[in-house]
C-alpha cells in the first residue's frame, strides 16, 4: 500500500489566516497584499516544481496574474472574520516522474474544483529532505466565492461548505492514483480510508504543521517530530513481530508437507 495523504484547511481572518500569504508561501514567490499593506517574500525557498493557475472559463483573464487574483479575493470579503480560501494539500506519488505528477495534479484540479466554478492556484514542491528523501506533495488554494466575467459574485456558493465535498475529492484522488499505477504496470494502490477501517495494524502519524516540519529540516527536534518517530518505531516493530510470525507459520506449514 502506498502513502496516501490529503488534507484540507479553510483560511479564515479570525484565524490570523491571509490568502496572499499562503499563496505567496505556497508558490514561493513574492506578493503585496493590499490589505495588510505587507510584502511577503519566499523567493529564498527552491523546492518549486511547478506552479500554476486554474481559472473557470468565466473567468476575467487577469486573474492569472497570482498578485491580482488573491488581492481580489480580499477585496470580496468584507467581514472581519471571513474566510478567504480553502487550503489543499496532498502527497505526490513518488513512483511517478516529475512530469507525471505534474499531469495528474492538473487532472485532478480540473476534475475535482474548476468544473465546479473555484479558482485554483497550485504549486507543487519536491518536499526533497536532507538525508536525499522525498516527500513530493502538491498546494492548492482554492478560492471560496463563485466568479464571472466582471469577478467575484456578491454572493456564496453555500453548497462549496458540504463535508461531503471533501469525501468525494478524497476519493477522486485516491481513484485517480490508482489509475496511474496501473497504467504503468505497477501492483502499488493507495486508499483514502484510515488504517483502522483497512484492518492494518498500524498507528497514523500525527500532522507536522508548516512550521514543525520546516524546524525538523533545519535539523531542529520538535515536540510532533518526536511523537512521529516514537510511533514510526513502534510501527516498525509491529511489523517485525508480523514478519516473524508468518515466518514461522511458513517454517510450520513446510514442515508439515516434509
Amino acid at each position: 500500500m502506498a502513502l496516501y495523504s490529503f488534507s484540507v484547511k479553510p483560511i479564515s481572518r479570525l484565524k490570523g489566516g491571509a490568502a496572499v500569504k499562503v499563496a505567496a508561501y505556497q508558490s514561493r514567490g513574492k506578493l503585496y497584499d493590499e490589505r495588510e499593506k505587507a510584502t511577503y517574500d519566499f523567493t529564498h525557498k527552491k523546492d518549486i516544481v511547478h506552479t500554476e493557475i486554474f481559472l473557470p472559463s468565466n473567468a476575467p483573464p487577469k486573474f492569472l496574474d497570482r498578485q491580482i487574483l488573491w488581492n481580489a479575493v480580499d477585496k470580496a470579503e468584507k467581514r472581519y472574520d471571513a474566510r478567504t480560501g480553502r487550503a489543499v494539500i496532498a502527497a505526490l506519488p513518488n513512483e511517478l516522474s516529475s512530469k507525471e505528477q505534474i499531469k495528474l495534479a492538473r487532472e485532478f484540479v480540473v476534475e475535482a474544483f474548476i468544473n465546479k466554478g473555484m479558482c485554483a492556484d497550485v504549486a507543487i514542491h519536491n518536499g526533497e529532505k536532507e538525508n536525499g528523501i522525498k516527500n513530493p506533495h502538491v498546494h492548492i488554494l482554492l478560492t471560496d466565492r463563485p466568479i464571472n466575467q466582471n469577478g467575484f459574485c456578491t454572493n456564496k456558493n453555500r453548497d462549496w461548505n458540504n463535508k461531503t465535498h471533501v469525501r468525494q475529492w478524497r476519493e477522486l484522488w485516491e481513484k485517480m492514483q490508482n489509475r496511474e499505477f496501473e497504467r504503468k504496470g505497477l501492483e502499488l494502490r493507495v486508499s483514502c480510508q484510515s488504517f483502522k477501517v483497512q484492518g492494518i495494524d498500524r498507528e497514523p502519524t500525527k500532522h507536522m504543521g508548516r512550521k514543525a516540519t520546516e524546524m525538523e529540516r533545519r535539523g531542529k527536534e520538535t515536540e510532533r517530530g518526536k511523537e512521529n518517530r516514537i510511533i514510526e518505531m513502534k510501527n516498525q516493530e509491529r511489523e517485525h513481530k508480523r514478519q516473524l510470525e508468518r515466518q514461522r507459520e511458513h517454517e510450520h506449514e513446510r514442515a508439515r508437507y516434509r
